[in-house]
């Protein structure tokens, strides 16, 4: 009966010691997690800030492209009634030309914007994956407490049960 009774109390102290050692890990697991969700929102708000300044390179581009195809139908326009001779030659050149200057510095502050839009739609995605795998980490993390969680009850149960067969 004594070793019965000893093997008991080597168990009891081994669910224990078990029971001292996942009180840390649940803490450190839980810490873990908060500082994993704040990391999830600010990359949240990073990618929330970086589509806004994609889309609004994508309007000023495309603004700066209906904006030079205004001024080529103006040069347009403006040569043709030189044609009709409603304005003077070289004052209808000099508009027109004008007219196609700005057409052209349009021109590269659309690809200028195009390129930074570009740029930025990298920097989307790249922080698209990031979000995905840091809410993947929170998840698993989260699979892992609840895990640990219900090993404590266990052992928890088992001491109880432990105690009452005694």
């Amino acid at each position: 009966m004594n070793i019965f009774k000893r093997l008991f109390n080597f168990f009891q102290a081994k669910a224990n010691t078990m029971i001292d050692n996942q009180d840390k890990p649940v803490d450190i697991i839980e810490q873990k997690l908060e500082y994993m969700r704040a990391d999830l929102s600010n990359n949240i708000e990073y990618l929330r800030k970086v589509k806004a300044l994609a889309i609004r390179a994508k309007n000023d581009s495309d603004n700066y492209v209906a904006e030079a195809e205004e001024n080529e139908n103006e040069a347009i326009s403006i040569l043709k009634k030189v044609q009709l001779n409603q304005i003077d030659i070289y004052e209808g050149n000099r508009l027109a030309k004008d007219a196609l200057i700005k057409k052209e510095a349009l021109l590269a502050k659309a690809k200028v914007t195009t390129a930074e839009r570009n740029k930025l739609d990298y920097k989307v995605e790249l922080l698209k994956g990031t979000v995905a795998v840091i809410t993947s980490n929170i998840s698993d993390y989260e699979k892992e407490l609840d895990a640990l969680k219900a090993e404590i009850k266990i052992i928890e149960a088992e001491q109880n049960i432990n105690k009452q067969m005694t």
